[in-house]
Formats: C-alpha cells, structure tokens, sequence
C-alpha cells in the first residue's frame, strides 16, 4: 500500500519503549539547553549523554563496508562533544521545540567537507537531501532500523521527535530522548513511535538505532564554536 504524510497533530509520547501518541498534559512542553534556554529550531546544538562515564557526543563514523562516513554514531570518547545538530521545523513561523512536535528533518549543523575525504558531496544528490541528513534504513546488519546519513536505499519513511524521560530523583539532570514516528497506513491516524538507542556492534562502534528498549538519554548543549570540533573522521573509539 503506498504511504502518504498524513497531517495529524502530534502531542506527547507517553511510554518509555515503543509507543502511540496520546493528548498532550503538561504545563509546560518546552525542550531546554543546558543553559536552561528553549531549544529553537535551525539553531546548532551538540548532542549529550545525560549520564558521564558512558560514551560522548553524537557523530559520524564508517561502519561496515561504508567507503564514506555514513553511520550516526556515538563516540566512545566521553570527552567528544561530537558534532553539533540542527533540527528544521515542519511549519512555518515556528521558533521553539516542544515535546512531541514533529520535526522536518536532523541533520549535522556544521559537517565540513575534510570530514568526508574522498567522499562526493551527497551520495544521492538531492535539493532536499543535504548530505548530512539523518535517515531511517531498515535491511543492514544492525538488524532492525539503523540512524545513517543520506546514501543508502530503503529508508523509512517518518519523523523524528523529542520527548522528556521521566525525571530521576536521584538526578538533578533533565534529559530527554529522540524518537522516531513511522507514517502509519493510509487508515490508522496513529503513528508508531521507536526510541533511538545504542547497539554496539562486534569492533565496538556504539551505532545509533531504533529500540523497544532503553532509549540513550541525552541533553542539548549550545554549539559556539568551530573551534570545538575535530576537524577530520572520528574512529570508532574516538
């Protein structure tokens, strides 16, 4: 049956694991910085694991038998911030991310070109595809649906999404999860919602996947400076 984006307004995600869309509650659905400031869309902002000691920041790396850098990863460098984020609003006129909304699109904010050498600017050049736009592919050895840049085939169609986590008492940290919402068939006007964890595969590259089970429990923080990035291809354990 072919798929169609069907128009339906998004509210909060209720369950931690997979999940439907049920009626919004909260006083306030605002996403916030770590400076305490409303997320805002086109706005770049690094990616980070609410709890130290367990990876970094969010980023690029080959995995497989990619020729080119097409894996949203993890790094393994607690110290990495990453590279930074920017997330594009579906509607017009919108300036601040609130939980739930669906987004038009993730992609990598600043992705210079020395990140991909050797590389062609997109493997499948589109207007509506920069390179570093992030998709579903479903069908790769991450058995089940994996983050990837722009260059591979059966990619699924969807959203993505950010929700708070619950809040620990035990931490004064706020954190939230990306989620991704699948277009549902034609007749259903629910969509299916998967949390965006970590596998790590057998060389130890923490790759970036939709999950039933935990979600990777992150915070956003301002980007400032391209002086913070490293400038070149992160390893796996980098």
């Amino acid at each position: 049956m072919k798929r169609t984006p069907i128009l339906f307004p998004l509210f909060f995600l209720l369950c931690a694991f997979t999940s439907y869309l049920p009626s919004a509650t909260a006083d306030d659905d605002h996403v916030y910085d770590t400076d305490g400031d409303k997320l805002q869309y086109g706005v770049n902002y690094f990616v980070l694991p609410v709890i130290r000691g367990n990876g970094g920041g969010i980023q690029v790396a080959k995995a497989g038998n990619e020729t080119c850098p097409l894996t949203v990863v993890q790094s393994g460098n607690e110290l990495s911030e990453g590279l930074p984020i920017k997330i594009a609003s579906r509607s017009a006129g919108v300036a601040f991310i609130t939980q739930g909304q669906l987004f038009k699109s993730i992609q990598f904010g600043v992705f210079p070109s020395t990140l991909r050498p050797g590389c062609p600017p997109s493997p499948i050049p589109s207007k509506w595809d920069p390179p570093s736009k992030w998709t579903i592919v479903e069908g790769l050895p991450e058995r089940g649906l994996a983050v990837k840049l722009v260059g591979y085939q059966n990619r699924v169609s969807g959203w993505f999404s950010i929700v708070k986590v619950a809040d620990d008492a035990s931490s004064s940290s706020v954190g939230y999860k990306l989620v991704f919402c699948l277009w549902p068939e034609e007749e259903v006007m629910i969509h299916l919602c998967k949390n965006v964890g970590i596998r790590t595969d057998g060389k130890g590259i923490r790759r970036l996947v939709l999950s039933e089970n935990t979600p990777l429990v992150v915070q956003f923080q301002k980007f400032r400076s391209a002086l913070a990035l490293n400038n070149h291809v992160l390893s796996a354990s980098e």
